[in-house]
Parts: C-alpha cells; sequence; structure tokens
C-alpha cells in the first residue's frame, strides 16, 4: 500500500493542483486549497477538520484518523495510510454525494435491468433507452417532480417527449451542459437540484471532473470600460461610445472556452494576446450564435472582447458595480475571483497610493473621486484605510467631519456616497492586514505605525461607522495575520499588497459575503 503521502499527493493532483509535497501538511493545505476550505495550517489534525467541515462532513476531531474516517463516510480504519487510499478511490464519489445532487450516474455504461445505478443516495430510478447508440437516453419517470424541475429550469423541457401519460425522455448528447448545475462527459452525469450552485461548488467540480472540460463563460468575473471596442486587425483599443469593452481576461492556450451571446445578435469584436499582452489575432464576428465555442491559439495568455451597447437592454445598462479604492484595488488580484453575472458591469477606481482621508483631489473622500462613481451604479464598494495607516492619520472622535481625520473622512464619505449614488447598494471592505518595516514596534494586535495604530483600529472605525450609518461592511483585516503574512502578501519593502494567492481567498470571501449583502446578484 502507499504511504499516505504518496497518496495525498496524488488527490493534489487529482484535483487540478501540483502535488510533489516532501510533508503532508503541505499537501494537505493544498486540498484546502483546492476544494475551498480554510488554509495556512500548521498541524495535520486542522488541515483534516478544515476538509470535513468543507465538504459537509462531522468535524472537530482531535485525531487524524478520526477525521479521515469523517471522510470515508463510515469508515472504521485503523492506519491512516488504509483511509486515505479509500478516500482516493472514493473522494469523488463521496463529494458528490455530500453536494445532494437529484441523481449521479458515474458510468452510463452501467446499466442494470435497463436502468442505470444511480449512486447519488436518492436510488431515483432512470431507465436507459437506446436508439443509435446504447444508452443515449435517459428515461425519467413522469411523477419525479425532482428530476423534471430541475431539467425544465435547465431550459430542457423542449427536448423532452412530452406526452404526460409517458415518461419523459432527454437525449443525453443534447444536455446542455454549460449550465451551472448539469456536469456531464461521455460516461458520467450529474444532476443538482437548483438552477445555481455557489460559483465555487463550480470551480471544485471543474477540477474533480477534469475529463468534463466544462468550458469557460468569458463575461463571467471581469471588469468592463464603457466608451472602447476592439481593434480585432491589431488588438487595441478605439474609442467608441457605442460598446463597452473587457479587461485582459486569463486563459489557458489551446483551451475551448464558452462565450454566451444570449441576450443579442449584435457584432462584437475580439483578440488574443500573449502573456505580455502583444496582440495574436482577433475576429469581428458578424451575428453570433446564442452560444460559441472559441478555442485560445498557441502562446495565448489574455483575451479580450466588446459589446455593443445597442444589443444590452435598458434595464440591464444600469446594472454597474463601482470599487473605489487604492492600489490593492487597482492591482485588481482580488475581483476576478468573484462570480459576476452577465451585463454587470465591474468598474476598477482604485487609485495606487491614495489614502480615504484628506483634503487633496487624490483623497477617497474628495469630491473629485466621488463623482468618478456612477450616479445610477447599482453596487458601490469602497476599501480604503491602508495608506492611512502608513501615513499615520489620527482616528479623531467617532462623530468628527475633519476630513483630515480618519472617522471625520469616513462620516463625510458616507455622507457624500449616500447623496452621490442615491439607489445604490453601498458596501465597505476592511483593510486587509499589513506590516510596515516604518512601524515602531509590533505588539500582539500587529504591527503598529508611528502614533501606535494596528491596521485593526481602522478597520475597527470603519465598521463602527458603518454600522452606526446603516451601511454594510466586509471585514478583511483578519484573512491572514502576522504568522502566515508571508503566504498571502508580496514583500516589496513592506507587506502591504496581497499576492495571486492573497487575491484569491480576498476574492473568494468577498464573492462569499457580498452574495449575502446584495440580494439578487447572483441572477
Amino acid at each position: 500500500m502507499a504511504y499516505s503521502i504518496d497518496i495525498i499527493n496524488t488527490i493534489c493532483t487529482d484535483l487540478g493542483g501540483t502535488g510533489g509535497h516532501a510533508y503532508e501538511i503541505d499537501g494537505l493545505n493544498e486540498i484546502c486549497t483546492l476544494i475551498g476550505a480554510t488554509t495556512g495550517h500548521v498541524y495535520n489534525i486542522d488541515a483534516l477538520n478544515a476538509i470535513c467541515t468543507a465538504l459537509g462532513y462531522t468535524a472537530g476531531h482531535v485525531y487524524n484518523i478520526d477525521a479521515l474516517n469523517a471522510i470515508v463516510v463510515g469508515g472504521s480504519y485503523a492506519y491512516e495510510d488504509e483511509a486515505w487510499a479509500d478516500i482516493q478511490t472514493g473522494s469523488l464519489l463521496n463529494y458528490i454525494k455530500s453536494l445532494n445532487p437529484v441523481f449521479f450516474i458515474e458510468d452510463l455504461t452501467d446499466v442494470v435491468g435497463g436502468k442505470f445505478v444511480d449512486k447519488s443516495g436518492n436510488n431515483k430510478i432512470i431507465s436507459a433507452a437506446t436508439k443509435n447508440i446504447a444508452n443515449d437516453s435517459l428515461i425519467m419517470p413522469a411523477n419525479d417532480t425532482d428530476i423534471i424541475a430541475a431539467l425544465t429550469a435547465a431550459g430542457l423541457y423542449s427536448i423532452f417527449y412530452t406526452n404526460d401519460a409517458a415518461p419523459k425522455t432527454v437525449i443525453i448528447n443534447t444536455i446542455d451542459t454549460t449550465n451551472d448545475y448539469i456536469f456531464k462527459n461521455s460516461l458520467s452525469i450529474v444532476l443538482f437540484p437548483t438552477a445555481e450552485l455557489e460559483p465555487k461548488t463550480n470551480r471544485i467540480l471543474n477540477q474533480l471532473f477534469p475529463s468534463y472540460s466544462l468550458p469557460v463563460d468569458l463575461l463571467y468575473s471581469q471588469s468592463w470600460t464603457s466608451g472602447f471596442s476592439v481593434n480585432w486587425l491589431t488588438g487595441n483599443t478605439m474609442a467608441n461610445p457605442n460598446y463597452f469593452i473587457s479587461d485582459f481576461i486569463p486563459v489557458k492556450y489551446n483551451e475551448a472556452y464558452l462565450q454566451k451571446h444570449n441576450l443579442a445578435h449584435e457584432g462584437f469584436h475580439y483578440a488574443w494576446y500573449t502573456s505580455a499582452k502583444l496582440f495574436i489575432s482577433g475576429a469581428n464576428v458578424g451575428d453570433p450564435a446564442a452560444s460559441t465555442y472559441y478555442t485560445a491559439p498557441a502562446n495565448a495568455a489574455f483575451f479580450r472582447r466588446d459589446y455593443h451597447l445597442s444589443s444590452v437592454p435598458k434595464m440591464y445598462q444600469s446594472l454597474i458595480w463601482d470599487t473605489l479604492g487604492d492600489s490593492i484595488t487597482s492591482q485588481g488580484r482580488w475581483q476576478w475571483h468573484i462570480y459576476i453575472p452577465e451585463l454587470l458591469v465591474l468598474t476598477n477606481l482604485g487609485v495606487g497610493g491614495t489614502l480615504l482621508s484628506g483634503r487633496g483631489d487624490t483623497a477617497m473622500v474628495s469630491d473629485a473621486r466621488v463623482a468618478t462613481l456612477t450616479a445610477n451604479a447599482a453596487i458601490v464598494t469602497i476599501m480604503g484605510g491602508t495608506n492611512d495607516w502608513v501615513n499615520n492619520i489620527v482616528l479623531g472622535d467617532s462623530d468628527s467631519t475633519d476630513i483630515t481625520e480618519f472617522n471625520g473622512a469616513l462620516n463625510v464619505l458616507i455622507t457624500k456616497l449616500l447623496t452621490r449614488v442615491p439607489k445604490g447598494k453601498i458596501i465597505f471592505q476592511t483593510p486587509t492586514y499589513c506590516e510596515n518595516p516604518s512601524g515602531v514596534e509590533f505588539t500582539e494586535n500587529g504591527s503598529v505605525n508611528v502614533i501606535g495604530l494596528t491596521i485593526h483600529d481602522y478597520a475597527n472605525s470603519i465598521i463602527n461607522r458603518c454600522n452606526a450609518n446603516g451601511i454594510k461592511c466586509i471585514r478583511l483585516d483578519d484573512l491572514w495575520n502576522h504568522d502566515n503574512i508571508s503566504t498571502y502578501v508580496e514583500n516589496d519593502g513592506a507587506y502591504l499588497h496581497p499576492n495571486d494567492t492573497g487575491g484569491a481567498l480576498m476574492g473568494d470571501y468577498i464573492d462569499s459575503e457580498m452574495n449575502k449583502i446584495v440580494n439578487g446578484i447572483r441572477g
């Protein structure tokens, strides 16, 4: 039997990770990252409990073997390597079960008595029909409302045989796998009961099912800027009041991507770029189909496209999300990890080096910065305070209106925001934890600045002023700490700017919190 570390490394690579770890804790932390669990653990048992929590199993275990047996579900192994071996072979099935699918057919060639074998645990009786090739369709029970409702919501009702007196038949190869909750390949199919799983769950499923190769909709999770189009012959942008343009969207060369055009028949332009953002090729699409696949050419690392305003119904043109902030916003390392519904235009208004407080036009409280916000924006998020901490800005009294003080600037900014964006959802985000070598000392609460304040003090002020004004706030200053800051933050002379790992952690957490705050952001 293989050693535990070998099996852990295999699971890492199965989930789309790197593997190759010398120590179990490193492999466990990678698994945590890949499945969306808390990570950065020092002890195996903490990582295992995090995995249990993420997968919906009992947690709080004291011994590794107890946590492993919980993941196995009903396991009673005495040795960790035996439990790991079971997890490796059964983790896919167990994970799918934990997501409560309507049904899961792991092998479409596995037919017993004319029925597919449902491994979801729900024991759905689904007949296997044979037309031109074996097992090419599902026959759903006419009275199985869970299946019928889910498939109907997926837009598949048109391919049913609709005689209500008979079971419904669904042709397997016509099932639209671009739906968020239907996954299939040539051998397997899994259906979930709701029209929307968490985007993080979708990403995990795509990692667990590499053979599914579900294409990515390039409209999602991107920033857009109005007034520009893509020159498909050069890759350059051109001023054009009738279009808006995406940011550079990361892609993998030779991988197929899906582009949805469900609201448009208006033409658009797109281009592929190298990792240095040099133009490779492009196209002018005259009248796109509802959903079209595009394959990234060799050496492609980025994609960019535009969208014609006339193809967007007016009710959608006001769905704007403005993000006001400093360099942590302007760098754009967290935004693309957030699920953005189609046609909710995310605009990055971050400006590096700027403070929330101050009298200059670059301060977030200034009229000039507030004026950059779209008056009819649906959502406005504000993330500031890092540079106020670095520059030793005093907090001031809680009711201050002095914009050279942090509380005063917060109070004035909130008033201006409510006037500028009267109908939008306003959400503050605290600064993330950071450390500055210019701080006079390090305390148990973190690095302090010259006036003795930690970043947590500024975060607490934001939370207090938001609570006093009925404004929502997302706390980010406890996502990492002194012990693991080097994992999530760049050391460019100070630990201020999140790296790609920190941006992913921020984005996933903000995504989760935004979904709680903004009703309907997921459609």
